[in-house]
């Protein structure tokens, strides 16, 4: 297998027709003459079939061996980096980043590919765009790239690569947020078969966006190159290239029907009441196909469900601070179309004796079992008389817990373990990490 490396990099270079800003913002590829096998074009591709694009800026260690990059299990190929680990920080404050992944999702927007801000189950195919650091981490000097990607082959999909976008080298960039916007679809047009052109205008050229002011993958016939006078031998294909077309033959277009999806959210209700730890559930339909529902919370995606049973979602909502939010669902079809969803719900915690599956639902903070069953309960002493009414602290191994007396009994919705003290508790220490009764889809910010 031929391995390659793109890279979008920022070394001096000096010469005729370079500005300034372009000798200080020089941007070259670390394998402009490597060898790539050509790829053709695929004759069809199969409707419905969306790659993901996942765009983390959480940060993610990952494992440099092989000659094979698999986002899924954070592994990257050798030929991208030199130290055998690499920790990619979170994104640092200072960047636009609802406009960067606004601007990166309206980049991909006329192609078959779905842009996520929730990592992807690991048994599912994505690529992945990391985003932080300034490139020390992967073994470069500080501000020598803007970034690079792993590719099987510069000339094919490279369907679980992963592309490094060091936002940090776009804190001087004049128009940093837009320029970041561009190194990012830049770097995964290199995983979806693109190669350098000398077109200014194109996402694959190497002409900053503030010399451009306008930035796409153009459907029009390029020159291969980093920029405009500077042509290359293509490698992937005769003469000339063209990123639209390319994106189009390789992914395929994105549907463009205008109807919208269907969406009723099942729960929870308006004005519901929930706890930190919650499922949110979506029936949503298309006649056309649907994507996927996407959950926020006042405004920030907390989860996303592409795999419904049957026509319904469910995305779990963990972490959730205790007050009023305003809750939303979006759900997305095949051609882009949405439908939202909107409605307010307090999150409340739970009292001694209500059942719980972690322990941040609970007043108390802690989620405890006995014979199977789940109940919120508070450490106690026996010496001081902390219990609510009804409960009494009895010995749970090593610590004292609050539980339901023997004999009592308890308010609706609780529920009343016997012979506690007999019996033992079991203390959950669940954090986020709970016992699941049905399929969940957790919330999941960062590796």
């Amino acid at each position: 297998m031929v391995v390659a490396v793109a890279a979008w990099s920022t070394p001096a270079l000096a010469g005729p027709g370079v500005t300034a800003t372009h000798a200080r913002h020089g941007l070259r590829c670390g394998t402009d003459h490597a060898t790539a096998t050509p790829v053709a074009p695929p004759l069809w591709h199969a409707p419905g079939v969306q790659r993901v694009v996942y765009l983390n800026r959480f940060g993610a260690t990952f494992q440099i061996m092989g000659s094979t990059t698999n986002s899924a299990t954070n592994v990257v190929s050798t030929s991208v980096a030199s130290p055998r680990t690499a920790v990619i920080p979170p994104l640092e404050s200072g960047f636009d980043w609802p406009g960067i992944a606004e601007c990166v999702t309206a980049a991909f927007a006329p192609y078959d590919i779905r842009v996520v801000e929730i990592e992807p189950p690991p048994d599912t195919v994505y690529i992945e765009a990391v985003v932080g650091g300034d490139g020390t981490e992967l073994g470069f000097g500080a501000d020598d790239l803007f970034g690079i990607a792993a590719t099987n082959n510069v000339c094919a999909l490279t369907e679980a690569g992963v592309a490094f976008n060091f936002s940090e080298t776009h804190r001087g960039v004049p128009e940093r947020d837009a320029e970041l916007c561009a190194t990012i679809a830049h770097e995964v047009g290199h995983l979806l078969a693109l190669e350098h052109e000398t077109l200014d205008t194109d996402l694959m050229s190497y002409v900053l966006f503030a010399d451009t002011n306008s930035k796409s993958f153009v459907d029009a016939d390029s020159t291969c190159g980093v920029r405009p006078g500077g042509d290359i031998a293509c490698r992937c294909s005769a003469g000339t290239t063209n990123s639209a077309m390319r994106l189009r033959s390789f992914v395929g277009p994105r549907a463009t029907e205008t109807n919208l999806p269907s969406i009723e959210l099942q729960s929870p209700s308006s004005n519901g009441q929930v706890t930190p730890l919650f499922d949110v559930e979506v029936l949503a339909t298309d006649g056309e196909g649907m994507a996927d529902v996407l959950v926020f919370l006042d405004g920030v995606v907390v989860g996303i469900d592409a795999r419904p049973e049957g026509d319904v979602y469910r995305v779990t909502v963990n972490g959730a601070e205790v007050g009023g939010h305003m809750l939303a669902v979006v759900a997305r079809d095949l051609a882009g179309n949405t439908a939202r969803l909107e409605v307010p719900i307090t999150v409340e915690l739970l009292d001694d004796g209500e059942a719980c599956d972690a322990a941040n639902q609970c007043a108390g903070g802690v989620c405890a079992t006995n014979a199977g069953q789940n109940f919120c309960t508070q450490i106690c002493d026996p010496a001081a008389a902390v219990c609510d009414d009804g409960f009494e602290c009895v010995a749970a191994g090593d610590t004292h817990l609050c539980a339901a007396e023997a004999g009592g009994c308890c308010s609706t919705g609780r529920r009343s373990p016997s012979d506690l003290g007999a019996l033992g508790l079991l203390i959950l220490i669940v954090g986020l990490k709970i016992s699941q009764p049905r399929r969940r889809r957790d919330l999941t910010r960062a590796r």
